[in-house]
């Protein structure tokens, strides 16, 4: 008796365990561990006697070693089983914050910095727009927000347990439980649930509508390759894009000391603003991923862009004006949030499905070029002028050009992608 995969599934589709799994691996390793980082850093520099330079040099090797392996995930992706990619990737972060909490010299971190960007460049970008993107055929937006927002909620959960747990038990036994969690959390379901694709389970996608007929034109163009997508302006834009979106984002960290040096706000408005973008971040993550689905990614590219800045120029003119200020964080917040739906749904909807995962490979490599430049580029900024004035400007400007920038990607959407053209001309 066969099975016709065709057709809807009795219960819950599989596609929504698909989802359970990225939300438990991206929030374990971009939640737990990513976001609590930066809690650490005072504590080891104090008992060490080094620099924060030194104590934090590893968080700029991370990036960098993620930008290296990037180009090769597109295709690895597709012949590795993410099973054994990912659970491998997982067990290496959990193992390498583990034997973390025995470091006592800096080398010890910066070799470090290599695992923990060789795992978290695995993570980070790729793996979760292309899994999500073969699973579902409908509410694909949706489902990418809530996977991508389970960093900032687990974020927002574990920076404070963590915190507490470094003054109740000291920060070499914090690694080690934080390790723990995360392997406990994060790696059952990712190597017993999780498949690249449906016809590996033997099913269709989510929302999959077998009665729906392909519409071909003379207009119709072949998917694009990866190689050759490489070579197009609209790649370039979105990169661009993609590039000033977190060049811009990285600039919360560094709201704290902008706080800290404005009269009427102080140090303490700072950190309370960063939890204020986070829930910004959860708020735009989920939100934008639905309206994707219903107004489409032009709209809500306009609207996660425009929020990046305006948040930005307005957390520069609050001053001493604390509302204005977190009013400015809260905006700040949902531009922030793009980098995780916006580029990867831009690149969907101008190069198509076919080879989405090397071409978006390609997109990331860049995202995590800017990523290293960003601190290293507002700490000059800081140098210089003692300010982080001038900082401001240039994350609102960059939201603005990377708006510009995704309108006119999207505008080659017909130009590349079959899909797209199959629908305009139905």
């Amino acid at each position: 008796m066969s099975t016709d995969t065709s057709r809807p599934q009795a219960g819950i589709h599989y596609a929504w365990w698909i989802l359970v799994a990225c939300v438990l691996m991206f929030g374990a390793a971009l939640g737990i561990i990513g976001t609590t980082a930066g809690v650490f850093l005072t504590p080891v520099s104090t008992e060490a006697g080094w620099s924060r330079t030194d104590a934090s040099f590893y968080l700029t090797i991370m990036p960098l070693v993620a930008m290296v392996i990037q180009p090769f995930l597109g295709k690895l992706i597709n012949v590795v089983d993410v099973r054994i990619l990912l659970g491998g990737a997982m067990a290496l972060l959990g193992a390498g914050v583990i034997v973390s909490g025995s470091f006592t010299e800096v080398w010890h971190w910066n070799a470090f910095g290599v695992v923990y960007g060789i795992a978290l460049g695995i993570f980070m970008y790729l793996p979760i727009p292309v899994i999500l993107n073969n699973w579902f055929a409908k509410r694909t937006g949706l489902a990418l927000g809530i996977a991508v927002a389970s960093s900032s909620v687990f974020g927002a959960i574990f920076s404070p347990i963590a915190q507490s747990l470094i003054q109740s038990i000291g920060w070499r036994e914090t690694r080690v439980v934080l390790g723990i969690i995360t392997l406990v959390v994060g790696l059952p379901l990712t190597v017993l649930i999780l498949r690249l694709k449906p016809a590996q389970k033997g099913l269709k996608p989510y929302g999959f509508d077998p009665d729906a007929v392909e519409v071909k034109t003379e207009n119709s163009v072949p998917a694009l390759s990866t190689a050759k997508a490489l070579g197009t302006a609209a790649f370039w834009m979105i990169l661009v894009m993609a590039g000033a979106i977190v060049f811009s984002a990285s600039m919360y960290q560094q709201l704290p000391g902008y706080a800290a040096d404005v009269d009427g706000l102080g140090a303490a408005a700072g950190a309370l603003a960063v939890s204020v973008v986070m829930i910004g971040g959860i708020i735009g993550k989920v939100g934008f991923g639905y309206l994707a689905d219903r107004i489409g990614i032009r709209g809500v590219t306009i609207i996660a862009l425009g929020a990046g800045a305006v948040g930005s120029f307005l957390t520069l003119v609050a001053g001493g004006n604390i509302a204005l200020f977190f009013v400015g964080a809260a905006l700040f917040g949902l531009g922030y949030s793009s980098l995780s739906v916006v580029s990867p749904l831009i690149t969907r909807a101008v190069f198509g499905d076919a080879n989405f995962s090397g071409i978006y490979s390609g997109i990331t490599t860049g995202i995590t070029f800017f990523s290293a430049a960003a601190p290293l580029i507002f700490a000059q900024v800081f140098d210089r002028t003692q300010s982080f004035a001038i900082a401001w400007v240039m994350v609102g400007s960059a939201y603005v050009i990377a708006l510009v920038l995704a309108v006119l990607a999207l505008g080659y959407r017909t130009k590349f992608n079959p899909q797209a053209v199959a629908k305009a001309s139905a």
